[in-house]
């Protein structure tokens, strides 16, 4: 609500969008409640974002095509809705959506899963990047807005040239 963003304070509200510190007593969850065959060893990937063409959500059948060549048993979960999640689904058939989530059972996947997926190219700050980031869970995005300022490459996470697809992709694979 500073002078720089020329908002009047009353007209500012707390969304259901924050990253706050890790939840208290967050149970991670069990991969076997996403799929049936997983065990704990089964590596998860994580996308919890609007489910829309800008956020770069196309990118993932060939993230996940790349991954499987070494890692066959590789799983996507996505978390979220937008106008196109039926396009997704029919790209990625195997992957498991849950639609829009609370905090809690978000809080949930960011404990349980292996790697945060953040392929937009779009977002200005990306509060998930963020969540994930607070729950320990690694992170992939594009060297960007928020993950240009908090993802320091190898260290908390790993980030690629803003917009460069195939660098991407390459530190998706080179994570799992």
């Amino acid at each position: 609500t500073g002078h720089e963003m020329q908002l009047e304070r009353e007209r500012v509200y707390l969304t259901a969008h924050h990253a706050p510190r890790p939840l208290a007593g967050i149970r991670p969850i069990d991969k076997r409640e996403l799929f049936s065959d997983a065990t704990a060893q089964t590596p998860v990937l994580l996308i919890a974002c609007r489910i829309s063409r800008e956020k770069g959500l196309f990118d993932l059948p060939e993230v996940l095509a790349r991954a499987r060549e070494t890692l066959p048993d590789l799983r996507l979960v996505i978390a979220g809705c937008g106008p196109d999640e039926d396009a997704l689904r029919k790209i990625l058939p195997d992957a498991v959506f849950l639609g829009w989530l609370e905090q809690h059972r978000l809080a949930q996947l960011y404990a349980g899963l292996d790697l945060f997926v953040f392929p937009s190219r779009f977002d200005t700050f990306g509060n998930v990047l963020l969540e994930g980031m607070a729950s320990g869970l690694v992170t992939v995005s594009h060297d960007y807005a928020a993950s240009a300022r908090h993802v320091e490459h190898d260290r908390n996470g790993l980030k690629s040239p803003k917009g460069d697809r195939e660098a991407y992709l390459g530190e998706c694979f080179a994570a799992l």
